[in-house]
């Protein structure tokens, strides 16, 4: 799968220092490296490292210690892996039609599920809820969104015709939840809200590229060698030089950003 370079995601908790937007500066904390290129990878809310390396899973602590690998062949090839909590971990393989689920040592938790139990056909995407053992899934086929309820096995909630509801043709590249909210992200960079009803919001937004704050209004763009923190609340916004080159995708958790670069991870704190 390539990977989309206009795509988005959240601060998990926005640090003072973002909220305080004054003379901001990226400091080197430490970097994680692999013997491969790395193409799906996450963070976890205490800062330890998901990636996925040929057939194997790898996860290694804050301080780049390799923790624990494990076999994924019999899954297939994994699409996206999204950390639920300190003990369970979701893995979703769009070519197998798979949502697996490994614990703290990434050991298989239970079985899979297979997609096609629950009436889905081409499964693209999905989104931990923040609401217990619920999941949501884009259904390439006639554009359907379904919110699935992974512990009683149970579709809650079905939305067909998605494409039609907010008018677009282009194709959606990414899903989060956050806040109560649902944001879809199209390839064309624009970002549509939806509450949790599946009710369209009418707020869409354009071309925020990778992190914001629903509450305040901040998001934090990549472009060319500079991220730009844009405060759109107080109509504030400041330019730092990226503290690396050539960086593929970045993530943030509370004041640190983990820069992708190939075959390495950077961490740097932002203050």
């Amino acid at each position: 799968m390539i990977k989309f370079f206009l795509s988005f995601c959240f601060i998990l908790l926005i640090g003072n220092s973002i909220g305080q937007m004054a003379n901001l500066k990226f400091s080197p904390i430490n970097a994680f490296s692999f013997n491969q290129s790395v193409e799906v990878w996450n963070v976890d809310n205490l800062g330890n490292i998901y990636a996925i390396q040929g057939n194997s899973l790898e996860k290694l602590d804050s301080i780049g210690r390799k923790m624990y690998t494990q076999s994924i062949k019999s899954i297939g090839k994994i699409s996206a892996i999204e950390p639920i909590n300190a003990m369970k971990t979701l893995l979703f393989s769009e070519e197998q039609q798979l949502v697996c689920f490994v614990d703290n040592t990434l050991s298989l938790n239970g079985d899979c599920k297979n997609l096609d139990d629950f009436q889905i056909q081409n499964a693209k995407l999905v989104a931990i809820s923040t609401r217990s053992n619920l999941l949501w899934i884009y259904d390439e086929f006639r554009s359907t969104i379904i919110l699935l309820d992974i512990v009683n096995n149970k579709v809650v909630q079905r939305v067909e015709n998605l494409k039609g509801i907010i008018g677009t043709d282009a194709e959606l590249v990414q899903m989060i939840e956050k806040d109560n909210y649902l944001y879809i992200t199209t390839v064309d960079g624009k970002v549509y809200e939806f509450d949790q009803m599946l009710s369209e919001t009418g707020n869409q937004y354009n071309d925020f590229q990778k992190v914001w704050s629903r509450e305040k209004k901040i998001t934090v763009e990549l472009k060319g060698q500079e991220i730009i923190i844009n405060d759109w609340l107080n109509d504030k916004n400041q330019r730092i030089l990226s503290p690396e080159n050539s960086i593929l995708e970045f993530k943030i958790l509370s004041d640190n950003f983990y820069f992708l670069l190939d075959k390495k991870i950077s961490r740097y704190s932002l203050k």
